[in-house]
């Protein structure tokens, strides 16, 4: 079976959100997690459902959003969701910029009192790798019922920083290979997930990536994990052009991407799939 033959689209990608039960949907990774959050909360407010954006980690609060501390009164901040749709709530700032996290239990008292459709959670701190190589482990809210990890394409092919990370000289670049690693390599992200949660790989930074030799074996490594049934790439970071190695993406992957105009999000799933149904 030839690549062609062995992937298939599956759209729209928003057909994979949970859209009843007031789900909690986590991200954590590095490379376009923020971005993700975002995607997500556009599409919700679309839908005209009510968001509670949190964190258990230290973060920046997303901007735009009415932001409370979790200490406020819980009439008060039932009150501004109801007002506002749309809620940003943390621990107290620790910084002129960040807020803390709240314990990963918390967010299910918080969820139950303030009754929001949807709770969106950044799981993860921010790292300045091109490719995160920290291995700090996530703090995943509990329950949780997707969980997405993402990493960013746009580093590969580019230098390590051989001090930083006791790369050698010859092996400077970043290689796809070391973005599959922070899925699956020894402490990954998919091995520290809570057993049972339903998780959908991320890998963004698209509009930068040149090796689709590369993300084809990525994507069938992911798929060999049996809790993987889908994955997602695209492009998060900001209002880019659909550039050439988007272009080039576009007719590597089976039957081209007309349907995708305007999202540039691609949702990916084995050909398999359909000859078992």
């Amino acid at each position: 079976m030839n690549e062609d033959e062995q992937f298939r689209f599956l759209t729209p990608w928003t057909m994979l959100l949970p859209l009843e039960g007031r789900p909690v949907l986590a991200v954590a990774g590095s490379g376009g997690k923020t971005a993700l959050l975002l995607r997500l909360y556009r599409h919700y407010r679309g839908e005209g459902m009510s968001v509670l954006w949190t964190q258990t980690v230290s973060h920046f609060p997303p901007e735009g959003l009415e932001a409370a501390a979790v200490s406020r009164p819980v009439s008060e901040l039932r009150q501004l969701l109801r007002e506002k749709a749309a809620l940003f709530v943390a621990a107290s700032p620790v910084s002129e910029e960040e807020w803390g996290g709240l314990e990963a239990g918390a967010i299910e008292e918080l969820r139950r009192q303030l009754q929001p459709d949807v709770v969106l959670v950044e799981a993860q701190e921010p790292s300045s790798d091109l490719i995160r190589r920290d291995r700090r482990s996530p703090n995943w809210p509990r329950p949780m019922h997707l969980a997405f990890v993402v990493a960013g394409l746009h580093g590969v092919g580019r230098l390590w920083s051989g001090e930083e990370h006791g790369v050698a000289k010859e092996d400077s670049r970043v290689r796809s290979g070391d973005v599959l690693d922070l899925f699956v390599g020894d402490g990954g992200l998919l091995e520290q997930l809570p057993e049972g949660t339903a998780v959908l790989p991320f890998l963004a930074g698209l509009a930068d990536f040149r090796d689709m030799d590369g993300m084809f074996e990525m994507v069938a490594r992911l798929w060999d994990d049996p809790r993987i049934k889908v994955v997602l790439m695209g492009e998060l970071v900001g209002p880019r052009r659909i550039d050439a190695a988007e272009e080039k993406a576009a007719e590597a992957l089976p039957g081209g991407a007309p349907h995708l105009e305007g999202e540039r999000i691609y949702a990916l799933y084995p050909a398999r799939l359909d000859e078992s149904v």
